[in-house]
């Protein structure tokens, strides 16, 4: 139907450029990246900064309102080609009638600004293959294929620039409107996890450079989905990077090939992450109507209660020292609708009393914070207070700094007053919370920043118990596939011993999903135990172990294989002086 121009002669071109211009870019290791330009550890640490971008999902798919031939189709609007099955020619018949007169870049800037956002990404092609660019490659483009015949990827790009926000672009490696394409599941049943041909790659080098080439300054690359092997995802990259040394490359390139860790869809880490990372997000994860596209008969919470509940994972993510990038889904006509943009409203106010503790900031310096989290800038510290204490203590453990001041940032002129406990600091607070989504309490320190981790002490019995609650649950994080999360994968405990000696070790689990070898390991002592599959408690005699006197020591609880979720539910470790 529509007509893809990937020629011998411009596949040789392609290849000829790539040869010609791979000596142009410098290779400097930046840690938990791939190389990258030499300049690039100042723009990614630009991009950090930020925090807070808006994402955009939008194509042609958006006429179908999540409803194709009459019937509301569940899971991802965007993706409604392949959820209703429909045949390529009857999908792409949809361009016919893509005609959003109504949109408006500099509204969405607008919009954007008053969010507190500081960048925007656009999807320039999804998975469908429907490109919202013009592309010299294939007529299946917004100039060529639809009525609109403006180039909606230019528009947005000339707007942000006016209005002084970062530009980036999505770009999908499956296409499920390339010929070439290799599609796994049968007929109709396209696959996101689809690999890429040779004459699938030339196209994708070739729209790459178009992208790069035709929009000005790109500052970040968001790839998606396919199975690439290493060789492909490092051309990808360095075809970004060619072109615009000063383009970041998202972690969906795979392969360890992305200057970022970009974590799956809507998910936080259970911890602070060193390296750079964002996290997309929809507004409508964990409902049934899940979707990034637009679909209008989605399930939408109460404002205020959406509003409250996006405040809070931005504040989290951000805690983490990773990027929220949330995402809107504009209607066929070129609108974004009040819901969504009275929610991005509501997060704005709040971030113009609240802006300082996310922008610019470092991630909590807590190992674990019972009433929220935490962030660093400006020779401050600052409190996220998620649950607000009701005897007005708020007790911020293990932070031995000296403060000069305490405040809610809402109400600056009153100070609060403060107090210790041991190392912990008390803030004394009003009674009931001041603000209805999320107040930050703001600490001026003297000095440094000083806080001493949590331990775990033995009972009066001496006996010590390690449960999750007085412990940490690790992950590792790659960026070689779309998982880039892995949770579970270990646990571990701080610990302090007066007396050294020899402990009994007791391991209580439950609701163990497979068998598997784990080790418990303490200094240069360690004990192996096997974990069966169980739906119910289960006690093991792990033997004994023997602990030194120390103020602090680790305690780690893992698989042999290191890379292996654990996969039970811990009861408990109960450590018993002999």
């Amino acid at each position: 139907m529509f007509k893809f121009r990937i020629s011998q002669v411009t596949l040789t071109l392609i290849i000829v450029s790539l040869i010609a211009g791979a000596s142009c870019r410098p290779n400097e290791r930046i840690a938990g990246t791939s190389y990258s330009p030499a300049d690039s550890k100042a723009v990614l640490e630009q991009w950090r900064g930020m925090k807070y971008g808006m994402f955009i999902h939008w194509g042609i798919y958006s006429l179908c309102e999540g409803i194709w031939k009459g019937e509301q189709i569940p899971k991802l609007g965007e993706q409604i080609q392949r959820h209703a099955s429909i045949p390529q020619d009857e999908y792409a018949a949809l361009a016919s009638r893509f005609n959003p007169v109504k949109f408006d870049a500099d509204k969405y800037v607008e919009i954007a600004k008053n969010a507190g956002m500081k960048y925007i990404i656009i999807t320039s092609k999804h998975h469908d293959g429907f490109n919202m660019f013009h592309s010299d490659l294939s007529d299946y483009n917004i100039i060529d294929a639809t009525p609109y015949g403006k180039d909606i990827i230019k528009e947005l790009a000339d707007a942000c620039a006016r209005g002084g926000l970062k530009f980036g672009l999505y770009y999908s490696n499956p296409d499920w409107g390339f010929p070439g394409a290799v599609k796994r599941d049968p007929a109709n049943e396209y696959s996101v996890f689809e690999t890429i041909t040779p004459e699938h790659e030339e196209y994708e080098v070739g729209q790459l450079e178009e992208l790069l080439t035709n929009y000005g300054p790109i500052f970040e690359l968001f790839f998606d989905m396919g199975t690439l092997t290493h060789e492909q995802s490092k051309r990808f990259a360095d075809t970004v990077h060619r072109v615009q040394p000063n383009c970041l490359v998202s972690g969906r390139v795979m392969n360890d090939q992305g200057d970022f860790l970009t974590m799956p869809d809507n998910h936080i880490p259970d911890e602070v992450i060193p390296m750079a990372w964002e996290t997309p997000a929809t507004l409508y994860h964990n409902t049934n109507t899940n979707t990034w596209g637009y679909k209008s008969w989605v399930k939408r919470r109460p404002l205020d209660e959406k509003v409250k509940e996006q405040i809070r994972l931005m504040a989290k993510v951000v805690s983490r020292g990773g990027n929220y990038l949330l995402n809107v889904g504009p209607k066929a006509d070129g609108t974004i609708i009040d819901y969504e943009i009275n929610i991005l409203k509501g997060m704005g106010d709040w971030m113009k009393v609240n802006g300082e503790s996310i922008y610019e900031t470092e991630p909590t310096p807590f190992k674990r914070l019972n009433w929220g989290h935490a962030t660093v800038g400006n020779g401050k510290l600052y409190l996220h207070v998620f649950e607000w204490p009701v005897d007005g203590k708020l007790v911020v453990p293990g932070l031995k700094s000296k403060v000069k001041k305490a405040y809610i940032l809402s109400d600056k002129n009153n100070s609060l007053s403060t107090s210790r406990k041991g190392d912990d600091l008390v803030v004394k607070i009003p009674a009931t919370d001041p603000g209805k989504k999320l107040s930050v309490v703001a600490l001026e320190l003297k000095g440094k920043l000083n806080v001493a981790d949590p331990v775990v002490l033995a009972e009066e019995t001496g006996i010590i118990k390690l449960t999750d609650d007085n412990g940490f649950s690790h992950g590792y994080y790659t960026g070689m596939t779309y998982k880039s999360l892995h949770r579970d994968i270990w646990k571990s405990w701080d610990i302090a011993v007066e007396k050294g000696g020899r402990y009994s070790v007791e391991l209580a689990y439950e609701k163990a999903r497979d068998p598997k070898e784990i080790i418990i390991s303490i200094g240069d002592e360690s004990l192996n135990a096997s974990i069966d599959r169980s739906s119910g408690m289960v006690k093991v005699d792990l033997g004994v172990i023997e602990l030194k006197a120390s103020a602090r020591q680790t305690l780690s609880l893992k698989s042999t294989s290191n890379t292996t979720p654990l996969r039970f539910t811990l009861d408990h470790i109960k450590l018993t002086p002999q």
